[in-house]
């Protein structure tokens, strides 16, 4: 009776060997086609990297080529520009900052509320333009 217990223990023991052995094999294959799949979607992601460069590189050039279109637009017109005589009727104007107004309003003695009505600003900036303008007149009489 013990010997038919040994036979039987045997071969529960070689059925459990074999079914590792087999699980075994489907685990190193299953890991070989994950690694297989993740280098075809790596090659796939990096031929897709490739082609974008090649369109950004063609738009460059394009773009490139553009520049220097209009640059040489803008030579030309230069060109002509210098060809073309000076008229005397023409005019440079000059017109001057906020601040300066400011400050030319305040030395005739006009209020800060009456500057900003007549520049349409706030009173803050112009208390703060003139602010700025005495204190840089103590600072470099120091």
């Amino acid at each position: 009776m013990t010997s038919i217990l040994i036979l039987v223990s045997f071969l529960l023991h070689m059925v459990a060997f074999t079914v590792i052995f087999q699980l075994y094999k489907r685990m190193n294959t299953n890991q070989q086609l994950e690694t297989s799949e993740i280098d075809a979607l790596l090659a796939a992601y990096i031929d897709e990297i490739k082609q974008e460069n090649i369109r950004l590189q063609q738009q460059l050039i394009t773009l490139n080529k553009r520049e220097n279109v209009e640059t040489d637009q803008i030579q030309l017109v230069k060109k002509e520009e210098k060809d073309v005589p000076y008229n005397n009727e023409q005019q440079d104007e000059m017109t001057t900052s906020l601040q300066a107004k400011i400050l030319q309003l305040h030395s005739q003695g006009h209020t800060a509320s009456e500057i900003a009505q007549q520049l349409n600003c706030g009173k803050t900036e112009v208390a703060l333009t003139i602010k700025f303008q005495q204190n840089s007149k103590i600072n470099s009489s120091k």
